[in-house]
């Protein structure tokens, strides 16, 4: 008994050494990482303030970048004050450190000087844009040019430009304002290249990085050591388990997993809450309380409908209820209020932990924060709709130079009839025949420009509703919308294969057509080609249809053909491509069609010459219903 109460004792001893030591290194460890993750914030801090001075001039996100100041300034007030820090037996990276902080000071007042100054520059910039949005001068466009091209062209000649406004003569006030707010930006727009080229030469991007090396080498050595004195403890302990008594040996070794199992569960980054079978709660873990806002004391004993949001149906929580009381796993999202009154997201799993019996005794509830996923979605969302406007203005904009063009000739036709008419009433030579034939001229031509005016209402009939259509309808009915500018450039356009029946928005896809159809009539344009060709062939191949466009424009770059479809890549001139068109296709084809578009380089044989181009193919399900078999008799 006596030997046996000191192998007890021994081992308490012994247990509660290996706890003290691994606490230890624990909070050495834990605070090592700490550190690490702090200079790891510093570079991080330190790239942002590259970027800030890298971007342009009239860059006015000033708030994020004064966050970034404090956040610099914490940081590395933090380190240079923590007590392992200065315990360092390596004194030389502390050293580097003191340098490192003068270095961040310096660059901070670089930063602040351009925010200082930034307000001036932001104010004589707005003002020039608005006095040249006023005025025809070329004069003045030419300055305004130059000043805006200053931080987004290289090409533009600094000295040249401040000859031009040196040289320039006003004529009025207005026009002496502008030029004073031209040589404000020229100033400032020097001043900032100064103080950019001041920062680069602190080089401290160099000696951030060269310091985390420093540290994480040190830091491993010195972790290192702690986990060899662990490793002996944990031998030593192993052995006084071989000797101690068996029951001991087993009620230790669950307490440890226990404690393990405890601990991952209060680190882990789900949220964990435990209530007991009538729903009331037992335990929370600290990221219930980060998210919640509540502490454990708070909630022990409350429902969980103290985070209810009043968002989701009285039915949704019915439904919950109902099977996690059945003894089933329920899965799914609250929308939740935290103790602020801020709404977040969860995604939820909850199960019944039954006991030997069989009868429900506790319910786990392991969920996972998803706000910043559901904002995240929002902004897309958002994107897409900004993008899905842009093009709509684009489509006006194209359908209404096409209504002027398709007007054009019906009304020069009008004008020449009734001129006839008024010209043989002078001459008292408008005979009853001549006057039907003049009046069935204008008839005529007012159907057509009524027709013209039927498609184009058509096709701007903004009801989003899905509907059948005939692909080669629908084919022609573009090919009408665009055909005008597809003559003046004298563009073939070849239409063959088999006809289908389409499900979705027809005007959607029209529009997806229409924006290649222009990249192709853009390409054809700018080539100096004898045969200008496009062809449109289709044909069924299980259950989808295959829609080719090919054109006879020689093809385009390898390097940017998986580029073409994403948002704003446009290779046009900034002034005539916006770089939305296609991308919009592959949206309509591939989201509201569950289509597939691809595009690639292609060489074909026509009429026995052989031609290089362009060629997208656009691959979406048919209709597998009649739209017939669906009307009422």
């Amino acid at each position: 008994m006596k030997k046996s109460l000191l192998i007890s004792l021994f081992f308490i001893m012994l247990v509660a050494t290996l706890i003290f030591s691994v606490n230890n290194a624990n909070s050495k460890i834990d605070n090592f990482f700490l550190l690490h993750k702090k200079v790891a914030k510093l570079i991080a801090t330190n790239k942002n303030f590259d970027i800030f001075m890298s971007g342009n001039f009239d860059y006015n996100n000033f708030d994020y970048i004064q966050g970034d100041i404090r956040t610099i300034q914490e940081e590395s007030s933090y380190i240079a004050q923590d007590e392992l820090f200065q315990s360092f037996s390596n004194k030389q990276l502390v050293k580097s450190f003191k340098i490192i902080q003068e270095d961040i000071k310096t660059k901070i007042n670089y930063v602040n000087r351009i925010i200082s100054k930034s307000a001036v520059l932001n104010n004589s910039f707005r003002y020039i844009q608005n006095m040249q949005s006023h005025t025809f001068d070329k004069d003045v466009i030419a300055i305004y040019t130059g000043v805006i091209g200053l931080d987004h062209n290289d090409a533009v000649n600094l000295m040249q430009l401040m000859d031009n406004i040196e040289d320039f003569v006003p004529k009025d006030e207005t026009q002496s304002i502008f030029l004073s707010h031209s040589k404000i930006i020229i100033q400032y727009y020097d001043t900032f290249e100064r103080i950019k080229l001041d920062a680069k030469k602190l080089e401290l991007s160099t000696k951030l990085e060269k310091f985390e090396n420093s540290f994480t080498n040190h830091s491993t050595n010195i972790m290192r050591g702690l986990k060899g004195v662990i490793w002996l403890l944990m031998i030593l302990l192993f052995l006084a388990l071989v000797v101690f008594l068996y029951y001991i040996h087993q009620m230790t070794r669950k307490q440890i997993e226990l404690n393990r199992f405890k601990k991952a569960v209060e680190n882990s980054d789900n949220i964990v809450v435990i209530t007991d079978k009538n729903k009331k709660i037992r335990y929370v873990n600290e990221s219930f309380e980060k998210v919640s806002g509540y502490k454990l004391k708070d909630v022990i004993g409350e429902s969980p409908s103290i985070l209810k949001s009043d968002m989701q149906p009285e039915s949704f929580y019915m439904d919950l209820n109902t099977t996690i009381f059945n003894g089933d796993k329920w899965q799914g999202e609250f929308i939740n209020k935290n103790r602020d009154g801020n709404i977040s997201y969860e995604r939820a799993s909850i199960t019944p932990i039954l006991n030997e019996q069989g009868d429900i005794e506790e319910f786990l509830a392991i969920k996972l924060d998803i706000t910043k996923e559901k904002q995240t979605q929002e902004l897309l969302k958002e994107k897409e709709h900004i993008l899905a406007q842009q093009s709509k203005m684009i489509a006006m904009r194209e359908m209404l130079e096409s209504i002027a063009h398709q007007w054009r000739q019906p009304l020069s036709t009008i004008s020449t009839a009734a001129s006839g008419m008024k010209l043989n009433k002078e001459f008292e030579t408008l005979t009853n025949d001549k006057f039907d034939e003049f009046m069935d001229v204008i008839v005529n031509q007012t159907v057509q420009l009524s027709e013209t005016i039927d498609n184009f209402k058509n096709y701007f009939n903004t009801k989003n509703e899905k509907t059948t259509f005939q692909l080669k309808s629908t084919i022609n009915k573009m090919i009408g919308l665009v055909g005008y500018r597809l003559n003046d450039d004298k563009i073939e356009v070849l239409v063959e294969g088999e006809d289908v029946t389409l499900e979705g928005l027809e005007n959607e896809f029209i529009q997806a057509l229409i924006n290649i159809i222009n990249n192709s009539q853009e390409a054809l344009h700018n080539n100096d080609l004898e045969h200008k060709y496009i062809f449109i062939k289709t044909s069924i191949k299980e259950n989808e249809v295959e829609l080719s466009i090919t054109d006879s424009a020689g093809g385009i770059g390898e390097d940017i053909v998986e580029h073409v479809f994403e948002p704003y890549f446009t290779t046009k001139h900034e002034m005539t491509g916006t770089g939305v068109g296609l991308y919009m296709t592959y949206e309509i084809v591939v989201k509201h069609f569950n289509g597939v578009i691809d595009i690639r380089n292609t060489q074909y044989e026509y009429r026995d010459k052989t031609y290089a181009g362009t060629q997208v193919v656009i691959r979406i399900p048919t209709c597998l219903h009649n739209i017939e078999e669906e009307k009422p008799v």
